[in-house]
C-alpha cells in the first residue's frame, strides 16, 4: 500500500478513536448540568439523545449493507459457500430492525394507533415493538415474577450478550487462539478491533458507577444515555469494518 493510503487509513482510525472518546464524554456530561429539568428533557424517551441513538443504528445498518455490497470474499460456512459475506447482510438486518424498534416502527414519528392484535400481547407501554411484548416482561400474565430465568431475558440483556460476544470475546479469541483464528478466517466472520470493543466495556463501567455521581431520581435516564452510547459505538464498528474492506481492496 502507498504511504498516502496508509496515512489516510491512520487518519480514519484516529477520527474513530476521537469520536469514541468525545461522544460519551459529551453525553454523560449532561448529568453535570445543574438544572434537573434540562437533564430530563435531554435524556427522556423521544429526546434528542434517544433519536441520536436511533440514527446511529440506522447508519450502522447502512454501513453493514454497503459492506455486504462491496465485499467479494464470500463465506465458507462448511455446508454452504457464498459469493458474498452474508454476515454483513445479517448485521445490516439486525441493526435496521434495532433502528425500527427504537422508533417503534415509525409509531413515535407518525403517531398511528397500536393495532388490536399487538395490544393483546404488548406490555404496559402498548407500542408497536418486539421488545415491548409481554413475553419479554419479567412478570407473567398474572403480574407475578416469572420463575424461569430464560423468560426474564429481555432484549436488552440479549443485546448486551451480543456486543460482549461479537465485539470482545470473538476478537480476543481470534487474537490468542490459533485454531479459532483459522476457523473464523474460513467462515470469514467480520472481526471487530479489540480497541473498539473496549469502549463497550468502558461505557458499561460508567453505567455501573453512575450511583457515585447521579441521584437515584436520574438513574433511569442514565440508562438511556448508556444505550445511545452503545449504539454509537456500533456505528463506529460498522464504519471501521466498512473501511477495512476498502483498505483490503486497495491492497489487492
Amino acid at each position: 500500500m502507498k504511504p498516502s493510503k496508509i496515512g489516510k487509513n491512520n487518519r480514519i482510525n484516529l477520527i474513530c478513536l476521537i469520536s469514541l472518546i468525545l461522544f460519551p464524554i459529551l453525553s454523560y456530561s449532561i448529568f453535570f448540568i445543574p438544572n434537573k429539568e434540562i437533564i430530563i428533557s435531554l435524556t427522556r424517551e423521544d429526546s434528542i439523545l434517544e433519536y441520536a441513538g436511533a440514527i446511529s443504528l440506522l447508519f450502522a445498518a447502512i454501513f453493514f449493507f454497503l459492506s455486504y455490497r462491496k465485499d467479494k470474499s464470500g463465506c465458507d460456512l462448511l455446508i454452504l459457500k457464498t459469493k458474498k459475506n452474508v454476515f454483513f447482510l445479517l448485521l445490516g438486518i439486525i441493526f435496521f430492525v434495532g433502528f425500527a424498534e427504537e422508533i417503534s416502527w415509525g409509531q413515535r414519528i407518525f403517531h398511528y394507533r397500536t393495532p388490536a392484535f399487538i395490544t393483546k400481547i404488548a406490555d404496559q407501554q402498548n407500542e408497536v415493538s418486539i421488545h415491548n411484548l409481554k413475553i419479554f416482561d419479567s412478570r407473567d400474565w398474572n403480574v407475578r415474577e416469572k420463575s424461569n430465568w430464560f423468560l426474564t431475558w429481555k432484549p436488552a440483556k440479549i443485546f448486551k450478550l451480543f456486543w460482549a460476544t461479537f465485539c470482545l470475546l470473538i476478537p480476543l479469541t481470534y487474537k490468542f487462539n490459533r485454531h479459532a483464528r483459522q476457523f473464523l478466517k474460513r467462515i470469514n466472520l467480520p472481526i471487530v478491533s479489540i480497541w473498539i470493543g473496549l469502549f463497550f466495556v468502558i461505557n458499561h463501567i460508567v453505567l455501573k458507577a453512575h450511583g457515585f455521581f447521579v441521584s437515584e431520581e436520574l438513574r433511569a435516564y442514565m440508562v438511556e444515555v448508556h444505550e445511545t452510547n452503545t449504539y454509537f459505538v456500533f456505528l463506529i464498528v460498522s464504519f471501521y469494518l466498512f473501511n477495512e474492506i476498502r483498505r483490503k481492496r486497495e491492497i489487492s
